[in-house]
């Protein structure tokens, strides 16, 4: 699983390009618009992870 926000300076948009492509099997996820996920979207984080664990 993958997830990223719209706005982290680390993650370089021309890099995603095709990326679903790639790796269909893994989930990729993008969470609006924040940089720290992990202290501001947990519960969405949380909600992703359970549903990916479950399948």
């Amino acid at each position: 699983m993958y997830i990223y926000g719209n706005k982290d300076m680390a993650i370089i948009s021309a890099y995603l390009n095709h990326i679903e492509d790639r790796f269909a099997h893994m989930g990729i996820n993008q969470i609006d618009p924040d940089r720290f996920l992990q202290k501001e979207k947990l519960q969405e984080i949380a909600e992703l992870l359970n549903s990916f664990m479950k399948h």
